[in-house]
């Protein structure tokens, strides 16, 4: 499957469609194309490099398609791995208890170095409205753009 990076990048604007940080260049260079659906290659990670040298088959081979692609920060993409969006969703909002437990976490809190805020469980790409005029998000390669909101 051919995939236009730098059409995958300007989606959201040059953003992660989870966490909606911005990506590092245009190229897309700095980011992972993230597969929305997950694909699920369930192997032992030490056949990953031999993998991508040869063709395998995927558990959801529906999904290995253009239009299930998403920008991604490496970070994110890494976390979600292979789970189901919802299921990526609440273990987001798990993460404040998670980080409860430790105690580095327990003395920023104590001495005001961090703030808990409650998160909204809504990610980037569901709350992103495209602009008016894409040239605004991308004027160096917008005239070849084909992305569909």
């Amino acid at each position: 499957m051919k995939v236009d990076r730098k059409q995958i990048h300007a989606m959201y604007g040059g953003r992660c469609c989870y966490c909606g940080n911005l990506l590092k260049d245009e190229t897309g260079k700095h980011m992972h194309v993230e597969h929305l659906l997950p694909v699920q290659r369930n192997m032992p990670k030490s056949k990953w490099k031999s993998y991508w040298k040869e063709y395998k088959p995927c558990e959801n081979p529906e999904n290995e398609n253009v239009k299930n692609l998403m920008p991604s920060c490496p970070k994110c993409n890494i976390i979600k791995n292979s789970l189901p969006l919802e299921q990526f969703r609440e273990m987001i909002k798990d993460t404040i208890r998670q980080c409860e437990r430790q105690t580095s976490y327990q003395r920023a809190l104590r001495f005001g170095m961090i703030e808990v805020k409650e998160w909204d469980g809504v990610f980037y790409f569901e709350k992103y409205v495209k602009p008016e005029n894409i040239e605004t998000t991308s004027k160096k390669y917008s005239k070849n753009l084909k992305i569909s909101f």
